[in-house]
């Protein structure tokens, strides 16, 4: 058909924020474990890996001085030295997320060397973001059946041998409230690095916070997870702004150049895909919260196509920011209701991740040269 030639679905586009929030050639140096990893041990695996990626994309995008960087970096360094949990993500896997980890670790590999990210490593991380989070939805769905019960992770992820069988696509999940919100954001962290390394990362946190500038402190308060950054890295855009990408401008430049027949024919590859993107950046996100914020998404989408050239560059960044305001998700999920003192924690959290003295060194380096 004509259109699969001459129109880009804005499957393409998405940088999925979230997080919100990594075929390739594969390499994978270090033997598999075993067979039976525990699923418990892979979710951990799994977070580890996009707190990780998100940890290098938020420090790359805060423009750090050399000063703030050297400050930071030492303070990562005690808190990878206060007994946290290391993590092999080389492992064994249920075939979905084997896939999934195999992606963002090749992301990974990019973001740490600063490579540059092409449309074919995004297009795949995108597809593994999708991926992930339906198994994401899956695991929730079957934990809160009658009758299901489980420890730890489990408690709220079911394993894959207990994903509920046939159509599941009715059905929601629970509502997260800001009481519930503080339990995830403990439980997540709890998990990645013990409840040693959580009193670290507690007693640290406004050490971490004293470093930055007001404007840092205003990106990092609500600040979840990104894994792909705007415009890779070869064009650094402040993570505040990831929404204004060549990539969000040129979904309304595409939209803005089909003729109304054309329009009218093909909007659904434009517009429907949203319900996709808000999948997976909020998995469980329930019907009628995706159908408000899609509504609006083409109502804003409309409004460009009515926009003359001269007024379209005038307000494109505009336009992205509308979108992004649109379709953010973080009311749905108690993290706008986070207290001062959690904020500042998930805050810490990103800033001194494992590895993360090793990206401060690439900042140094820079500011030095």
């Amino acid at each position: 058909m004509k259109y699969k030639t001459n129109l880009k679905p804005i499957f393409f586009f998405l940088p999925l924020l979230l997080v919100i929030l990594a075929g390739f050639s594969v390499k994978e140096n270090s033997k598999p474990r075993p067979a039976g990893t525990s699923w418990e041990k892979q979710l951990k695996e799994m977070n580890y890996l996009i707190i990780r990626i998100s940890s290098v994309n938020v420090i790359n995008g805060l423009f750090f001085t050399g000063k703030q960087a050297d400050s930071l970096k030492k303070l990562s360094i005690e808190f990878a030295a206060s007994g946290i949990t290391k993590f092999d993500t080389t492992g064994n896997a249920c075939p979905e997320l084997l896939k999934v980890r195999r992606s963002y670790m090749i992301l990974l590999e990019h973001l740490t060397k600063r490579l540059p990210i092409n449309d074919s490593l995004k297009k795949q991380v995108n597809k593994s973001r999708v991926m992930e989070a339906d198994i994401i939805r899956q695991s929730l769905l079957a934990a809160q059946q009658p009758g299901y019960s489980g420890s730890g992770c489990m408690q709220c992820h079911a394993q894959p041998s207990q994903f509920l069988k046939g159509d599941i696509s009715k059905l929601e999940t629970q509502k997260i409230t800001p009481e519930k919100r503080a339990e995830i954001d403990n439980a997540h962290a709890a998990g990645l690095f013990g409840e040693q390394g959580m009193r670290s990362l507690w007693s640290m946190k406004a050490k971490a916070d004293t470093l930055l500038t007001q404007g840092q402190k205003y990106i990092m308060m609500n600040f979840t997870c990104c894994l792909i950054p705007p415009d890779g890295l070869s064009d650094p855009t402040n993570i505040g702004q990831a929404f204004v990408s060549s990539d969000w401008i040129n979904y309304f430049r595409s939209i803005r150049k089909l003729s109304d027949e054309n329009w009218t024919k093909y909007k659904s590859l434009f517009v429907l895909p949203l319900d996709t993107l808000l999948k997976a950046t909020l998995p469980g996100i329930n019907a009628a919260d995706i159908s408000t914020r899609v509504a609006k998404a083409a109502g804003i989408i409309e409004n460009a196509r009515k926009l003359d050239n001269i007024n379209y560059e005038l307000q494109k960044q505009k336009l992205c920011l509308q979108l992004k305001d649109v379709l953010n998700v973080t009311s749905l999920t108690g993290e706008t209701e986070r207290q001062a003192a959690n904020r500042q924690f998930m805050s810490a959290m990103f800033l001194l991740f494992p590895g993360s003295d090793e990206v401060y060194d690439g900042i140094i380096k820079r500011e030095g040269e």
